[in-house]
């Protein structure tokens, strides 16, 4: 990897995190949401963690990578 790829790995996470604070706000305005609502973002934050490890396609890894920016706002 280069540069340029180091630098958007590390700065495309802030972009689901953007992201996910909008989606955030309407999932947590339903209160009797807000339980299934982080058990399932936590599961997908999980799966996300794990295949940034085990992948080798860096385009995958910065879609990964959103998502794992995605899911740690909730």
């Amino acid at each position: 990897m280069n540069n340029a790829q180091f630098g958007i790995l590390g700065s495309i996470v802030y972009g689901g995190m953007t992201l996910g604070s909008t989606v955030a706000t309407i999932a947590f305005e339903k209160a009797k949401w807000t339980k299934y609502t982080l058990a399932i973002t936590l599961l997908f934050n999980a799966v996300c963690l794990f295949l940034f490890t085990i992948t080798r396609s860096f385009l995958f890894d910065v879609v990964v990578r959103f998502f794992i920016g995605f899911f740690q706002v909730f």
